[in-house]
């Protein structure tokens, strides 16, 4: 059976103690209930606002195949 995986959205500085010992709890917590953790820090994505473009709804839609 494949192990439950969890998604962690970390939205912290990168210089921030508080947020390096929370994620390490919340790791720690989803290991030990047997879920492997992928940890995404938000600082290193390029996220941008919603332009109206459409584009990303022709990608993923039917219409755009």
């Amino acid at each position: 059976m494949n192990a439950q995986r969890a998604v962690v959205l970390d939205g912290a500085r990168a210089d921030d103690p508080w947020a390096d010992r929370a994620r390490k709890a919340l790791t720690e917590g989803l290991q030990a209930a047997q879920l492997r953790a992928e940890i995404l820090p938000l600082r290193d994505l390029e996220i941008a606002p919603c332009t109206g473009c459409f584009g990303c709804w022709v990608q993923s839609s039917l219409w755009g195949r």
